[in-house]
């Protein structure tokens, strides 16, 4: 029960962000939404299967009625500093909501296979088995990344506050306010950043899935203030 309330927010957010998601400014970064699906169980193991549309890729969940479970992936797609960061809820017919999280490497492609046995999945098992998923994946910059990104900004910057000293010397003023200009905004995205950043830290998100799923909480946050519950969030998207 501890790790249902857990991850209850989390997976509200998850489900909700579908809809939000598409109202923010664009990533350079891909990210996909599955939505809500539902499951057709009948006999045997719950099996939740996702061919991602944008990447190639796929991601597979797999539950046995005693509770042990395999959450795996596999994506093709290689992309250097970057992350893979995924999170999968599977939600019960009662409410009860399980989420699935895996963040990794994308280097050289990406797979993972994660095996675990939830006290949840095996006494509610017949409700998981008749209700839905739902999953989210977002690709970010690792901490390579970002130090590299830094890097050419700083270089960047720097370049820009010669060529205004330059235009300045020349009494060329409109051009040297146009370099200012320029150099401004990319320290206003920096600051933008470092307080995301911050944000995501004091969540306890840190540089992990928990980051990337603490950002999806924080841009639907807006709407799920408006909702009396977490309860009644995840009954309205149904």
């Amino acid at each position: 029960m501890k790790h249902f309330q857990t991850h209850l927010l989390l997976a509200a957010s998850l489900f909700a962000a579908g809809s939000a998601l598409a109202q923010t400014t664009p990533s350079p970064n891909p990210k996909e939404s599955s939505g809500v699906q539902h499951l057709t169980t009948k006999s045997g193991p719950i099996v939740a299967r996702w061919r991602l549309k944008k990447i190639d890729g796929v991601v597979n969940l797999i539950v046995n009625p005693d509770g042990t479970y395999l959450f795996s992936g596999d994506v093709k797609e290689k992309k250097p500093d970057h992350d893979f960061n995924i999170a999968f809820a599977l939600k019960s017919s009662l409410g009860g909501v399980i989420v699935f999280q895996h963040s990794g490497n994308m280097s050289n492609g990406l797979q993972w296979s994660k095996q675990g046995k939830s006290a949840l999945l095996k006494d509610d098992y017949q409700t998981f088995a008749k209700a839905a998923w739902g999953g989210e994946w977002r690709i970010s910059l690792n901490a390579a990344g970002e130090a590299k990104r830094y890097e050419a900004r700083e270089k960047r910057k720097e370049r820009l506050r010669k060529e205004e000293e330059e235009a300045s010397k020349r009494h060329e003023e409109k051009v040297a306010a146009e370099k200012k200009a320029e150099r401004e905004k990319i320290e206003q995205e920096q600051i933008a950043e470092a307080q995301a950043a911050a944000q995501r830290e004091q969540s306890g998100g840190g540089s992990s899935i928990g980051s990337e799923i603490s950002g999806i909480a924080s841009t639907v946050g807006s709407v799920v203030s408006t909702i009396s519950s977490v309860g009644q969030a995840i009954a309205g998207l149904f």
